[in-house]
């Protein structure tokens, strides 16, 4: 696993987004698929919902101004999802039904979204294809649906 998320994904990305940035960081020296402990948890327990959940990565909005979720893989299904103890309700969300598939989706954002580029016309239907069975309940379809509302 540790091998295909370092073939997939450069280090670190910066994506701009309505001029603001969203910094990646998949550093494996960093992360190196652990488990979130109580010491990451400023001010409480790591939630039920994290057990199981293995870091990969983290993103960054606004360079520190805004949300600093982390980027997991959830052992009990595969899925890739975002770990965020400052939203309100659930503090997991999805990003996509395997890593495989989140590989592929990075991939294709990647090199609009470093570039502060619009996102061309087809890449919503070619991004949804890619899993199309989580795609509607990804954070993928909100981040995409806000680049295109710009």
């Amino acid at each position: 696993m540790k091998a295909r998320i370092l073939a997939g994904l450069s280090k670190r990305a910066r994506w701009i987004i309505d001029d603001m940035t969203l910094d990646f960081d998949f550093s494996p020296e960093r992360f190196s698929l652990r488990y979130v402990d109580d010491r990451d948890i400023v001010g409480g327990p790591v939630p039920a919902e994290w057990d199981g959940c293995r870091i990969f990565g983290m993103c960054d909005y606004a360079e520190g101004g805004g949300a600093s979720p982390w980027i997991s893989i959830r052992e009990s299904d595969g899925f890739v999802c975002g770990l965020d103890v400052e939203l309100t309700g659930s503090t997991i969300y999805i990003f996509n039904s395997s890593l495989d598939r989140f590989l592929r989706t990075f991939q294709l954002l990647d090199p609009y979204l470093r570039a502060g580029a619009s996102l061309p016309p087809d890449l919503r239907s070619q991004i949804k294809a890619v899993d199309p069975e989580v795609f509607e309940l990804s954070d993928w379809r909100e981040t995409i649906d806000y680049v295109n509302s710009l």
